[in-house]
């Protein structure tokens, strides 16, 4: 009909504009065949705080505000996306989304959305990139203690392994499987990373990344601890066994920010990005769990910026 296909010109033409970043014509069009229009008027809820996720709402005109109590709401407007954060979490609603004037959706359902990036891996991969990246400068406007998530700077009851011993290729495994980011991916591609990670060790003071230095590798602390530093902004963290040396900023595609040195004998696991994103590829499931973290740093960080600075919309548009 053609109502049909003028409408479905107008989501490809909105898809475009919506992701600055030059989606594939693929992208686009398998996209916009599967996006909806919805209209809200002023004070409507979108969706309730307690339900179920798994639509992604992308705003094509009006205001949201996404709601909770005890704290200011998160404000988003033309440009944004919201609801993906529970969606990619798998959990109920933490927040109601209302429209605060008359507002203009086109949705998509989640497992569509994730299909379509699988579909594209190369875009997929720009995304988490991208979306690491913003989420951690995001998360520097907390202030020194809140750059990082105590979750993220070492697991609770990390292995018993002594910084400098050898690794054999189960314990390289299990030193993955500890990390938060990783620790419900597949056995599959754990194997693979471990089976290519090289084995670091480092004295105390030791150099391990140059602040500037190019986004090449990702480091893992198996034994010992480690600190990450940026004097400039008065930022100085100890990572420890089980986790993913400078969280988020380890998948972003910037430059390294932070001068990292061991702080005590250390032992390190590493591999290349590329080789992250191959067998991301290969085995989608671990690029759920890494979107996930990312949607988990998000939140956080939202959360966090709500509560300090009462009605905080800026930054990662995404909700």
């Amino acid at each position: 009909m053609p109502g049909e296909a003028s409408l479905r010109v107008e989501h490809e033409l909105f898809v475009r504009s919506f992701f600055t970043d030059r989606p594939p014509p693929r992208l686009v069009s398998q996209l916009a065949a599967r996006m909806r229009d919805a209209h809200y008027t002023r004070g409507q809820a979108i969706y309730a705080r307690g339900g179920r996720a798994g639509t992604v709402y992308f705003i094509v005109d009006g205001e949201v505000h996404l709601e909770a109590s005890g704290t200011d709401p998160w404000v988003f407007d033309a440009g944004a996306m919201i609801g993906i954060n529970d969606a990619v979490l798998d959990q109920p609603h933490a927040r109601t989304a209302r429209a605060m004037r008359a507002t203009h959706v086109v949705t998509v359902e989640y497992e569509d959305y994730i299909d379509i990036l699988e579909d594209n891996f190369e875009y997929a991969k720009g995304t988490l990139e991208r979306g690491m990246g913003r989420i951690h400068q995001l998360s520097r406007e907390l202030g020194p203690a809140g750059v990082f998530s105590p979750r993220d700077l070492g697991a609770p009851d990390p292995l018993p392994l002594t910084p400098g011993q050898a690794l054999s290729e189960l314990e390289r495994i299990l030193v993955l499987r500890q990390v938060p980011a990783l620790s419900d991916a597949p056995v599959q591609p754990l194997v693979t990373l471990a089976a290519g990670a090289e084995v670091h060790h480092f004295a105390p003071d030791q150099a391990i990344v140059a602040a500037g230095a190019p986004p090449e590798r990702v480091w893992v602390v198996a034994a010992g601890r480690v600190r990450v530093s940026d004097p400039s902004v008065q930022i100085h963290a100890h990572f420890e066994p089980g986790s993913i040396l400078g969280a988020q900023v380890a998948l972003s595609a910037e430059p390294w920010l932070y001068a990292t040195e061991a702080s005590t004998q250390a032992t390190l696991l590493s591999f290349s990005r590329e080789d992250l994103f191959d067998v991301m590829e290969d085995h989608f499931r671990l690029g759920r769990c890494l979107f996930r973290w990312m949607a988990r740093e998000n939140g956080r960080a939202r959360d966090a910026l709500a509560d300090r600075t009462h009605n905080s919309s800026d930054g990662v548009r995404v909700a």
